[in-house]
């Protein structure tokens, strides 16, 4: 599936993928960059990016939470702060972290360029809802589901679920 999808990507744009360390992330990429090239296109294996890894938590506490807890359930618990700063970073510093890392990421890319990032739902869930203020649904991330976005003059161009969406820029996130 990810090298079909990387043999429909735009042939006329530059492509970098970066990607979570877990195997599985560095697979997926692996096949969209071997479907991009396959069919002509011009793609660049990047790096591993620790936002698309870590989000600043302490993996064995995780695992404890989630015998006790679905994602969904571990997901809202972590947004709403029941979990202490030392044990899993607030959600909202996560989001700007991650933010400042892919975004530093952009100043390098070339003219007409796509990066793609390649991550987990859960990493996934946060940023919509760190980023764009889109609550997750009961409706779980498909393999290779995800989400698009661009700058537009003062606003976020959003692609999430087929739909077109016009946000606001959060206030933090500067753009140069």
């Amino acid at each position: 599936m990810a090298n079909y999808f990387g043999r429909k990507l735009p042939r006329d744009k530059p492509i970098r993928l970066f990607y979570s360390k877990a195997e599985r992330c560095r697979d997926t990429a692996r096949e969209i960059f071997n479907g991009v090239r396959d069919f002509g296109g011009e793609a660049i294996l990047k790096e591993e990016l620790v936002p698309l890894y870590r989000i600043g938590i302490n993996l064995e506490f995780f695992y404890e939470e989630n015998k006790k807890y679905d994602i969904l359930e571990i997901f809202f618990r972590w947004v709403a702060g029941l979990y202490s700063p030392e044990l899993w970073l607030p959600l909202g510093s996560y989001c700007q972290k991650a933010a400042e890392i892919i975004m530093g990421n952009f100043k390098n890319i070339p003219d007409n360029g796509l990066d793609i990032h390649i991550t987990h739902d859960l990493h996934l869930m946060a940023l919509k809802f760190g980023w764009f203020g889109l609550p997750p649904t009961k409706k779980w991330v498909n393999y290779l589901g995800g989400f698009a976005f661009s700058f537009i003059n003062d606003e976020i161009l959003l692609l999430d679920s087929k739909n077109m969406i016009h946000i606001e820029i959060p206030y933090w996130w500067k753009q140069d």
